[in-house]
């Protein structure tokens, strides 16, 4: 049997759901209508603080502060971004050597080419660049100037708490219900 020969029983709705359009009017005018959209909107929930480390510091310096903040990234700055260390570049860096963590400082593990974002850019725009390009760190830059850094966890929280302010929303408008 193939999936097309299945018959669906059909769902009787109405012609024509009923409009009310106070109600309409209250959810469109309501102030969590204007959803968490943009990366300014996640940097106002978290603060624009930055955890920071200057290339020719020791690489034991960066799993210092790693662990020492509990994140999973460190971006390296000198006055202007110069790259980004994460958990992922210091494991590889261990894999091909572990006796060369040691010596080794920042920039010879960190990540050179660092992809940023722009506090105006658009968090499902963020997130699709984040899943293509496998990265889980984004620093944000507005204007040259580094204001702020970003993570999956957190565009993965500002689209879940999207989807459950949409989801209380069209619950109100169906069973007619104020907010």
């Amino acid at each position: 049997m193939l999936a097309t020969d299945i018959q669906l029983p059909s769902l009787q709705l109405p012609a024509e759901l009923p409009y009310n359009r106070a109600l309409h009017s209250q959810v469109a005018a309501h102030p969590l209508t204007e959803v968490l959209m943009q990366i300014r909107d996640i940097l106002r929930e978290k603060g624009p603080a930055v955890v920071t480390i200057a290339p020719e510091l020791p690489l034991q310096a960066a799993v210092q502060l790693l662990v020492q903040n509990n994140i999973g990234a460190v971006v390296v700055f000198d006055g202007e971004i110069r790259g980004i260390i994460s958990e992922r570049d210091l494991l590889r860096r261990a894999a091909d050597d572990v006796e060369q963590i040691a010596s080794a400082q920042v920039r010879d593990a960190m990540t050179p080419e660092v992809i940023t974002a722009s506090p105006d850019a658009d968090i499902r725009e963020v997130m699709d660049t984040m899943t293509e390009r496998r990265i889980r760190h984004l620093p944000v830059v507005d204007n040259g100037a580094l204001v702020g850094i970003i993570s999956i966890g957190d565009v993965v929280n500002a689209l879940r708490h999207t989807v459950e302010t949409e989801n209380r929303f069209l619950h109100a408008y169906i069973e007619g219900r104020p907010l």
